[in-house]
C-alpha cells in the first residue's frame, strides 16, 4: 500500500467522511452517527476491495468534484448523482455505479444532483484515512467531531488514503461489466417504511393511529442527517403534556408539538423529549437514509418477529454479496493488470 490523496475540487452539498457508528458512547450523550444507508456503506467497500468499516464519502442531495492526481480504485452506491469521470486526455464519460473503477493518474470525477435517492457513497480502496476519534471515524457535524475536522468538505480540502501497489502508476482505466444493483433506493412512491408501535402509540385516538397508517407524509427541506421532518396530516396525543426524556434510536418516530411527526436517523440524540408514537424497523433504516425533501412516504405497522425476520434476510443477502463480490475481484484485478 502506497500513500495517496484526492483534493476537493468542488465541494458539494454536505459531504462527510462516514464509517462505522459510536454505539458504545451512546450512555454519554454522543450520537451514534456512522454511515446512513449502512447497506450502501458496505457494498461500496466491498466493491471496492476493502473490509467493511472502512472510512468513505457519504454526498448529500449534491456530490463534489474530486481530483485523484495519484489515481484510485473507487466504487459508488447509493443515490444517483450522475457521476462523470474525465481522463488525463480530455476524454469524458459517465462513471459506472455499483462496481470497482480504477482511475489512473490525473483524473477527475464530477457528481451532480441526485436524480434518485439521497445519499450517494464513494469508497476508495485503502479506505479515506482520518482520524480514529472515540472509535470511530465518522463525522459528527453538531458536535464538530471525527471525519475531516469535524466538518464537511469544501473546495481546496485535501484527504489522504492508502493505494493498492497493483494500481500504483497505473495510466488505464478499466471497470467491470459486471455490477452489483441498488439495494436501498426509494423504488414507489409513497415509499411504505414498516415499523414497530412506540411508547405513546396508544396515546393516539383510534383515528389518529389509523391515518398515520393509512395517509402518505412528505419529507420536509428542514430534514437532515438528524432526522426527517415530515409534513401531511396532523395527529394528536390524548395525553399531551410534558414529556420526561427517554432513550431513542435512528428509526424513533417522534411527534412534535404541532402534530407533524419526525423520523429520527443516524445523527440523532441518544436521548429525547418527544413522545415517541413508532420506531422505524432496523432492515428499513437504510431506505429511510435515502429519502429527499419533497419524496412521499407511507408507514405500516409489522410485529416484533416480522422485524426480526427482515434484518435475518436482509443479513443473509449481504452475505451472500459478499462471497459473490469477492469472488468476482480476483478476475478484475487480473484484467485491470493486463
Amino acid at each position: 500500500m502506497k500513500p495517496a490523496r484526492l483534493q476537493i475540487l468542488r465541494g458539494g452539498l454536505q459531504t462527510t467522511v462516514q464509517a462505522t457508528p459510536r454505539l458504545e458512547y451512546r450512555h454519554l450523550g454522543v450520537a451514534p452517527g456512522g454511515a446512513a444507508d449502512c447497506v450502501s456503506f458496505h457494498q461500496a467497500n466491498l466493491l471496492a476491495g476493502n473490509a467493511e468499516h472502512l472510512a468513505v464519502l457519504e454526498m448529500t442531495l449534491l456530490g463534489d468534484e474530486i481530483a485523484w492526481p495519484d489515481g484510485a480504485v473507487i466504487a459508488v452506491t447509493g443515490a444517483d448523482m450522475r457521476p462523470e469521470l474525465l481522463l488525463p486526455d480530455a476524454s469524458a464519460f459517465a462513471l459506472p455505479q455499483g462496481r470497482p473503477v480504477v482511475l489512473p493518474c490525473g483524473s477527475v470525477t464530477r457528481f451532480g444532483a441526485a436524480v434518485s435517492g439521497c445519499r450517494s457513497i464513494v469508497a476508495v480502496a485503502g479506505g479515506i484515512d482520518v482520524p480514529v476519534v472515540l472509535g470511530s471515524r465518522s463525522t459528527l457535524i453538531r458536535s464538530c467531531l471525527g471525519g475531516y475536522s469535524g466538518r464537511a468538505l469544501q473546495a481546496g480540502d485535501e484527504l489522504q488514503f492508502r493505494l493498492p501497489a497493483a494500481i500504483c502508476g497505473l495510466s488505464r482505466y478499466f471497470a467491470p461489466d459486471w455490477y452489483v444493483r441498488p439495494e436501498t433506493l426509494p423504488r414507489t412512491s409513497p415509499q411504505p417504511l414498516r415499523c414497530l408501535s412506540g411508547a405513546a402509540w396508544s396515546g393516539l385516538s383510534q383515528g389518529d393511529a389509523g391515518t398515520f397508517l393509512s395517509q402518505p407524509f412528505r419529507v420536509r427541506t428542514e430534514s437532515d442527517r438528524m432526522g426527517a421532518r415530515l409534513e401531511g396530516p396532523r395527529l394528536q396525543l390524548h395525553r399531551a403534556g410534558e414529556q420526561t426524556s427517554e432513550p431513542t434510536t435512528p428509526g424513533t418516530v417522534q411527534l412534535l408539538p404541532d402534530g407533524s411527526p419526525l423520523l429520527l436517523l443516524a445523527d440523532a440524540a441518544p436521548t429525547g423529549g418527544y413522545p415517541q408514537i413508532a420506531h422505524v424497523i432496523t432492515a428499513d433504516l437504510p431506505v429511510a437514509a435515502q429519502l429527499s425533501p419533497g419524496d412521499s412516504i407511507e408507514f405500516q405497522m409489522v410485529q416484533l418477529h416480522e422485524a426480526e425476520l427482515e434484518i435475518r434476510r436482509q443479513q443473509q443477502g449481504q452475505r451472500r454479496m459478499s462471497s459473490m463480490i469477492r469472488l468476482m475481484h480476483k478476475a478484475c484485478s487480473a484484467a485491470a493488470g493486463q
